[in-house]
C-alpha cells in the first residue's frame, strides 16, 4: 500500500510541475509576442552585453511597458521581467555572434536536432 501511495504522490507532483512549466512557457510566449509589437527604438542591442549602458537605458523604458502590457495576463515583477529579458538577450546575443562568424546555419541544425531529441524524450 505504501508503494502505491508514494507512486501516486510522485505522479501528482510531476503533474503539478508539468503544469507550472506549461504556464511559464505560455507566459514566455506572450512576452515574446508583446516584445515583437514594441517599436525598434526600445529593442535591446544584441551586439552589446545585457548590462551595457545602452541596454540599461533601454531596459529602464522597456520593463515598465512590458509590465503594463502583461498585467492582464500575468502580474510580473520587475525582477522577473529583467530575468526573462536577460535569457532572451543571451539567446539572441549568442545567435548574433554566430551569424557574425558565419556559423549560424551549423548551430541551427544542431539546435533543431537537440529539440527533436528533447521532444521525443518528453513524449515517452
Amino acid at each position: 500500500m505504501k508503494i502505491f501511495e508514494s507512486t501516486k504522490i510522485r505522479i501528482s507532483e510531476n503533474l503539478k510541475l508539468k503544469k507550472q512549466i506549461d504556464e511559464v512557457q505560455v507566459e514566455n510566449a506572450e512576452m515574446k509576442s508583446i516584445l515583437k509589437t514594441i517599436d525598434k527604438t526600445r529593442e535591446l542591442d544584441y551586439n552589446e552585453t545585457f548590462n551595457s549602458a545602452k541596454n540599461l537605458k533601454i531596459r529602464r523604458k522597456l520593463v515598465p511597458k512590458l509590465r503594463s502590457a502583461l498585467t492582464s495576463y500575468f502580474p510580473a515583477s520587475n525582477g522577473q521581467l529583467t530575468k526573462w529579458l536577460d535569457c532572451l538577450h543571451k539567446s539572441r546575443h549568442s545567435h548574433q555572434r554566430l551569424m557574425d562568424r558565419g556559423k549560424a546555419d551549423e548551430n541551427k541544425y544542431q539546435v533543431h536536432s537537440n529539440n527533436r531529441v528533447h521532444d521525443i524524450s518528453n513524449d515517452l
